[in-house]
């Protein structure tokens, strides 16, 4: 796997690790933390299968599966975070703009690529 994908993985993995401690501090269930991990774990098969194609031939259709149950979690996770930042009364506006930005616009798209990757080893894999 090249060094690109491992720094990719290692930056993607701080950031779960970082919600996840964020969800352990905040008091949420511990079946928020778990699918945390598991919306990571999925990305991180589906970047090493994205070099390994032999392992996403084996997945097969079992990616499809994970990339709806990932994604639908990454999109329920961002509107919780929003709404919490929207409701956190110590943060200024701007404080709340800054945040929401910094998440839309970089936090997402690093997310998605995950996602997308995940689409295009199945679309190999399906045609």
């Amino acid at each position: 796997m090249p060094g690109y994908a491992i720094s990719y993985l290692v930056i993607f993995w701080l950031m779960t690790l970082g919600g996840i401690a964020g969800d352990v501090r905040d008091g949420k269930p511990h079946w928020h933390s778990a699918l945390h991990a598991l919306s990571g774990a999925f990305v991180s098969l589906f970047v090493y299968a994205w070099f390994h194609r032999d392992l996403a031939e084996s997945i097969g259709w079992g990616i499809a599966p994970m990339i709806v149950a990932g994604f639908l979690w990454e999109v329920y996770a961002y509107s919780e975070d929003m709404r919490e930042f929207d409701a956190n009364e110590e943060m200024t506006e701007e404080e709340r703009k800054m945040v929401g930005r910094s998440v839309t616009f970089v936090v997402v798209p690093f997310i998605l690529l995950g996602y997308v990757t995940g689409l295009k080893l199945l679309m190999e894999i399906a045609f």
